[in-house]
């Protein structure tokens, strides 16, 4: 009998970032305006940049409890994010947005940690905003995402792993023993790069809620890097099928839609969704209409107990056909502890003016 051990954890340890007139604590990967107003005189120009960091530590012993298995259990988790914005009293705009997030498991079961979560995510954006129609104008951008360390897989039994093409072909079968580590990715794979071209709207951007729509359209590109992603066939349970990561480039219709604000000053909440269907693609895959669509949904949300801690939940459910006909699911709550490095700049307070007598 097979037995796996698959440690998909989401103490995704997200940061209450600071906030500046009732902003965001959680930095989105699409171009987003700094103006929060049609009126200019609430825009704040010049540079603005934030940086911010997170950790969370948990610690479980048991011995001799009915029904778990005994020893320590670890989580580790470690979050930075940052952003960098430029804003001209001419409408244009250069946003850059910054977000790592890591995090290590170790189970009685292991005898080392395991990797359960590493993503990576930078992104630069331009946009210009059409005079007297601050709220909509055209935009581009630049984006990166990919996981920084290594990526294994640990079975808490002897197994037999299966390599594949990339059209599912049987390459070789390898006998690996109980903790033995199972290499599937090298550092920085699978490598995606993302290119948008579009138009940008915010029909809404109230505090309660900031409605923000992108459309336009995309190119992605997918480097795999001789890595592997994990296919296990449940008919098989003996062996853990895996199978080799194609580079692949695909361009098509992009839309990008997200609702995210602020209530009662210490909840925040964000909504996101984004949608690729490719035009065209280079991979060797039968797929074909809309089993090709990339469907990637987001949802976070933050509650401030104080300056330095806060409880955090975050969902993510991203399916690329192209890298893994699976959806990808994490999601979890943490309690967080956060540090502000680099805040945003507070609006100058005016002064009040004498009154004549």
């Amino acid at each position: 009998m097979k037995k796996l051990l698959l440690v998909v954890l989401m103490v995704s340890i997200l940061p209450e970032f600071a906030r500046a007139d009732e902003k965001m604590d959680f930095v989105s990967d699409k171009p987003k305006s700094v103006l929060e107003s049609k009126k200019k005189k609430k825009a704040k120009y010049g540079w603005d940049g934030l940086l911010k960091t997170s950790g969370s530590i948990s610690w479980a012993h048991s011995d001799n409890v009915m029904g778990q298995t005994d020893g320590a259990t670890w989580n580790i988790g470690y979050i930075l994010n940052g952003k960098l914005a430029y804003l001209s009293k001419k409408g244009h705009e250069w946003s850059n947005n910054l977000n790592w997030q890591l995090n290590y498991l170790k189970t009685p079961l292991l005898d080392e940690f395991a990797k359960g979560m590493d993503n990576f995510e930078i992104s630069s954006a331009y946009l210009f905003h059409i005079p007297d129609y601050e709220w909509m104008g055209p935009f581009a951008q630049l984006g990166l995402k990919t996981a920084i360390m290594d990526g294994y897989y640990l079975a808490a039994t002897p197994m037999n792993v299966e390599y594949r093409n990339p059209k599912g072909e049987p390459i070789e079968t390898v006998a690996f023993a109980t903790q033995e580590r199972i290499d599937l990715t090298k550092f920085f794979s699978p490598l995606v790069i993302k290119q948008s071209l579009g138009y940008f709207l915010k029909p809404l951007t109230k505090k309660q809620a900031k409605v923000f729509i992108q459309a336009g359209g995309g190119a992605w590109e997918i480097f795999g890097r001789n890595g592997w992603a994990v296919r296990d066939d449940a008919a098989t349970t003996d062996t853990l099928e895996v199978q080799k990561i194609e580079d692949t480039f695909q361009v098509g219709a992009e839309l990008s839609v997200g609702i995210e604000g602020v209530i009662r000053k210490n909840f925040n909440y964000e909504l996101k969704a984004n949608l690729l269907y490719p035009f065209y693609h280079n991979s060797e895959t039968d797929m074909t209409g809309m089993d090709l669509l990339n469907m990637d949904f987001e949802v976070k949300a933050g509650l401030k107990l104080n300056k330095y801690v806060s409880i955090n939940y975050s969902f993510k459910a991203v399916k690329m056909p192209l890298v893994s006909e699976e959806w990808q699911i994490q999601n979890g709550v943490v309690l967080s502890f956060n540090m502000t490095l680099l805040e945003p700049k507070k609006p100058k307070k005016k002064k009040k003016e004498e009154k004549k007598k």
